[in-house]
């Protein structure tokens, strides 16, 4: 992740959590995760103690990062790929993440997503590697293969049957979905989407449901 940052003065650390609760990114505030419910009491790492403070954002208490942040007007880039997989592999707690001046005494502004400069806004860059086959084996569907490929998702099976296969988002919505009876089938319709979804494929009375990640 790389976030554009600019000090008010002074040299100070910055702490990165993953945040433990919802939150509306309209009505956020410091006291507040949205209008009429209040953050619970979090803490800021100083060295290797917790100091309580109230306010600011619930959260791990463990750091995604904690370090030095730039000079002046300069951008500050922090591996979270411990968090993603995290929130990969539980989406209905993928409340994202908040960063916080590690002894919360000192301004510290940074370029959000609506900031009017573009090219200042933060931005999150995915690294990944695909292996094409989706293991699925595991689940007692002996026999069933899943290819990724740009645009689809190529299923084999051991023989003909009826089969139902559904592709979620991260959020839990349906993105296509395809079913009928036969050895093979193939899943589609998902645009130029990319990213993280959730393929769930029914055949033969068996389920199971695999991250896949989208490409085009």
């Amino acid at each position: 992740m790389t976030e554009d940052a600019t000090d008010e003065g002074g040299n100070w650390n910055c702490s990165l959590f993953v945040a433990t609760k919802s939150w509306n990114k309209d009505e956020v505030t410091w006291n507040d995760a949205q209008a009429g419910v209040a953050w619970a009491d979090t803490y800021a790492v100083k060295g290797a103690y917790s100091v309580p403070v109230l306010g600011g954002g619930d959260h791990n208490s463990t750091p995604v990062y904690l370090g030095p942040l730039p000079a002046d007007s300069s951008w500050i880039t922090v591996d979270v790929t411990s968090a993603v997989e995290y929130f990969v592999q539980n989406p209905d707690v993928n409340f994202g993440m908040i960063i916080k001046d590690a002894l919360t005494q000192k301004g510290y502004f940074y370029a959000s997503s609506k900031y009017a400069d573009s090219t200042k806004r933060p931005k999150l860059t995915l690294s990944y590697e695909s292996t094409g086959i989706i293991p699925v084996a595991k689940s007692g569907m002996t026999g069933v293969s899943i290819e990724s490929l740009p645009g689809m998702f190529r299923m084999s099976f051991p023989h003909v049957g009826k089969y139902i296969a559904e592709l979620h988002d991260a959020k839990g919505r349906m993105i296509a979905t395809t079913s009928g009876i036969g050895g093979s089938a193939e899943l589609s319709g998902f645009g130029k989407a990319n990213g993280v979804a959730f393929l769930t494929l029914q055949f033969e009375g068996r389920s199971a449901t695999r991250s896949v990640m989208m490409v085009h």
